[in-house]
């Protein structure tokens, strides 16, 4: 994993070093064009002034560049039917998830961040298992009469929180299935159990992975259940990769150019 120290100090030392680099230049010319004048004392004061007042705009610019882009959460898109791009930025770290409702799938990315003059760079981290998404248990209610009682009410949802309609529920005793449901629109359904003859429940849906719930902590209990389903296989980026993009800060309007692909998003 890369170190967030180091990634900060790599930053700092980039971007120190290209002012030096920057001031360097300058002087090259402030000295050329001296010479062209002659050695004059006001004429080399008007040249300083000159080069003071550029770097002062260049640095001007990138504060500029990195106001647009503070900490949060933006939504990158390129087109209506294109994938959908929803980044979280905070202390120096990033989370994205990339999603396309048309093709069914969703894309998982982590990483670091820094700003280089009007240029973003996102240095992606390989991810090595998917995030989990933990159950949502509301409304839980103990019944001391009965501890062999399971109701629960299940709500089944995919990852961005929608209703799964459809859903096969299976109540499962070891291998075997002894009774089958189905969610509704809503992606809900119940279960009603008065002895422990299951001791699980599989949720399955194509173009989802299914989950198992033990029902070990749920006897003498009613509750409800909100199930979120993920996508089967997600996509998960493997590989670590820089990616740059420059910042176009309109009146109106953000937008990010992929200096690779060309490709430009717009930033809300």
């Amino acid at each position: 994993m890369l170190n967030d120290t180091k990634i900060g100090i790599g930053s700092f030392s980039i971007l120190f070093l290209s002012r030096l680099s920057l001031m360097a230049t300058f002087l090259k010319v402030e000295l050329i064009i001296v010479e062209m004048l002659g050695h004059k004392k006001e004429k080399m004061l008007i040249v300083r002034g000159t080069v003071f007042i550029i770097v002062i705009f260049l640095n001007f610019a990138n504060s500029k560049a990195q106001d647009a882009l503070t900490e949060g959460s933006y939504v990158w898109s390129v087109g209506i039917d294109s994938d959908v791009k929803h980044f979280t930025f905070k202390d120096k770290q990033f989370s994205l998830r990339v999603e396309n409702r048309h093709l069914g799938y969703i894309y998982y990315g982590i990483g670091y961040y820094f700003f280089k003059g009007d240029t973003l760079f996102l240095l992606h981290e390989k991810i090595l298992s998917p995030k989990e998404f933990p159950l949502q248990i509301t409304n839980k209610e103990v019944n001391d009469a009965n501890q062999d009682l399971a109701v629960l009410k299940l709500n089944v949802v995919d990852t961005l929180g929608s209703p799964i309609q459809g859903a096969m529920v299976h109540l499962k005793f070891c291998e075997y299935t002894l009774n089958l449901l189905m969610t509704d629109e809503s992606g809900k359904t119940q279960i009603y159990t008065d002895a422990r003859i299951m001791d699980s429940i599989l949720i399955r849906q194509y173009g989802y992975n299914e989950r198992t719930i033990s029902l070990d902590e749920f006897w003498g209990l009613s509750a409800s259940i909100t199930v979120p389903l993920q996508n089967f296989n997600p996509g998960l980026n493997q590989e670590e990769h820089v990616e740059k993009l420059v910042i176009i800060k309109e009146p109106n309007k953000t937008m990010l150019k992929d200096t690779k692909t060309g490709t430009l998003y717009h930033v809300k």
